[in-house]
């Protein structure tokens, strides 16, 4: 959760939500992958979580800003809407 962009970090909403997704569903999901898909090259579970959590920052990288692009409300607003 360190690693979330300041702007969505300020919506309580959306880290109280991401972070209660990865407590109800890390564990679970780990264990699915476990038992239901076959790996190439074994991982453990803290391998999986940091993959997840990878994943997670490529698609908040769009909620960065720069000098160049600003994010606006409504795109907060629209996240929001995407993780209920």
């Amino acid at each position: 959760m360190n690693t979330i962009p300041e702007k969505v970090k300020a919506n309580q909403y959306i880290v109280n939500t991401l972070q209660k997704l990865f407590d109800d569903w890390l564990e679970d999901g780990a264990y699915f992958v476990r038992k239901n898909c076959p790996e190439i090259v074994k991982t453990v579970a803290n391998n999986l979580a940091m993959s997840l959590m990878r994943l997670l920052d490529c698609f908040m990288a769009d909620y960065i800003e720069s000098e160049a692009k600003k994010v606006l409300p409504d795109h907060i607003d629209s996240l929001a809407g995407m993780i209920k």
